[in-house]
């Protein structure tokens, strides 16, 4: 069979392959390999005239000239010439070769013939391939040509399939360009055909994740390409929300090990926070590790404020403070602030502070006059502080406490605690020892310092 045969009949045949199979995910299919072994890998990076060298510089010639001047029917015969005839001549040929069959997609108003000239555009390349070698250059280029002609065509998964083909020849020298495309490619195969599985999409991801932290490695202090690497893999990261069904175990398994191997990666961390989040997963020290980093980044009022309730209900009340009054800053509303009052008069509470306690619930108070829960605060340090302020010499005047609290709850309309406030009132017996008169104005010392209406219970 002439060589000339064997090339249309590889043209035929390869085109029907991409027409009526989709290349099925990290299968490599370069026919041309199997109807050329006897050229398989040979170079093409200097001239290798055939025996005709007079025609193949005709023919050469002709298809340059044509290219440059952008007449690219003119140029389909020389082409189809030299890679008939000198399939090994040059490297150059193909390069012309793909400019060729790309401008006449460009120039193509038929949605058909436009994918026709692409399957010429492959097949170019899978003749590169066979002829030239250069496998991992090759691949990666028709991937990326493939991705910009059909990522937005019918078929996806035949852009999916080049890009697994790509990847699977490249392996860890696939260029950084096709890491986010390779991503792409599978959200939009799965968004419209449904047809991976959550398996075949986290293998794909767990390969560009572990690509990624060894292209991060590798910059080194080359902070420029460390930072674009960064943003791959953030935007990789939130591409994969749209297509990965995350579990919580799914996080700790996938993304806590790699978050351990690098404590200080704010991508990573935001990914894995979001997550998190997202799946409502239990509060645990992956969870602190990656709020605490991407606050400390980014500082925002509501993260913030959810890591001070976390701290909080851990009992480690100094790093609560620190959350609650960095979020104080960061409020934006009379709400926002009055919410982070009322968290630090329950922290001063907490760690005996009651004075403390009662400025913050009073600022709340004076920000936002509505929170009636504030009072009820209040009330709660008075009712709360008998044992510190009793002197324990009478109980008429020991017991002005639950006086001065009833006064805050009645202010809340807190009737119960009211009631609970008023079975502890001085009796009249305990008054009248002391010949106080009920309805008399009376101090409340200690801490308090206020005013109050003497009442008894009976």
């Amino acid at each position: 069979m002439s060589n000339l045969i064997i090339i249309k009949f590889y043209l035929q045949s390869t085109r029907d392959i991409y027409t009526k199979q989709r290349l099925h995910p990290m299968r490599t299919m370069i026919v041309v390999l199997v109807l050329f072994p006897f050229s398989a890998f040979c170079q093409c990076s200097g001239w290798n005239w055939p025996e005709n060298k007079v025609k193949a510089e005709e023919q050469l010639v002709l298809l340059q000239d044509a290219t440059k001047g952008k007449d690219y029917k003119q140029a389909r015969a020389p082409l189809q010439w030299l890679l008939a005839y000198a399939p090994n001549l040059n490297r150059s040929i193909y390069i012309h070769g793909v400019e060729v069959y790309e401008g006449m997609i460009a120039a193509a108003s038929d949605p058909a013939m436009k994918r026709r000239y692409l399957d010429s555009v492959i097949i170019i390349y899978d003749l590169r391939s066979a002829h030239c070698g250069e496998l991992k250059n090759v691949a990666f280029r028709k991937a990326m040509t493939v991705f910009r002609y059909e990522i937005n065509g019918t078929d996806p998964a035949r852009v999916l399939g080049a890009m697994d083909e790509a990847f699977k020849i490249c392996d860890q020298d696939i260029p950084d360009a096709a890491l986010v495309p390779y991503m792409e490619s599978m959200v939009v195969t799965q968004l419209r055909d449904k047809s991976l599985t959550q398996d075949e999409i986290q293998k794909r991801y767990q390969v560009l994740v572990d690509l990624l932290n060894r292209k991060i490695k590798l910059a080194g202090k080359d902070q420029t390409k460390k930072n674009k690497l960064l943003g791959y893999k953030t935007r990789i990261d939130q591409l994969s929300l749209k297509v990965i069904d995350v579990t919580c175990d799914f996080i700790h398994s996938t993304y806590a090990p790699a978050f351990k191997v690098t404590p200080k990666d704010t991508s990573l961390a935001k990914t894995i926070f979001a997550h998190l989040l997202l799946k409502k997963c239990p509060v645990d020290e992956l969870w602190l590790a990656t709020g605490k980093l991407v606050f400390e980044k980014e500082a925002d009022f509501g993260l913030g404020k959810t890591l001070g309730v976390e701290y909080y209900l851990r009992d480690e009340l100094e790093i609560t403070k620190s959350y609650f009054y960095r979020s104080l800053a960061l409020a934006s509303s009379g709400s926002d602030s009055t919410d982070i009052l009322m968290y630090l008069g329950s922290l001063w509470a907490k760690i005996a502070s009651p004075q403390g306690a009662r400025e913050a619930f009073r600022a709340a108070l004076h920000i936002q006059p509505s929170r009636t829960d504030a009072l009820t605060k209040i009330g709660d340090l008075y009712y709360n502080s008998f044992s510190s302020c009793a002197q324990l010499i009478n109980q008429a005047d020991d017991r002005l406490v639950y006086l001065i609290a009833y006064d805050y709850y009645e202010k809340a309309g807190d009737t119960q605690k009211m009631e609970l406030a008023r079975k502890s009132f001085p009796s009249r017996e305990e008054i009248f020892l002391l010949n106080y008169q009920a309805g008399q104005k009376m101090h409340v010392g200690c801490w308090i310092n206020e005013f109050t209406k003497l009442r008894t219970r009976d």
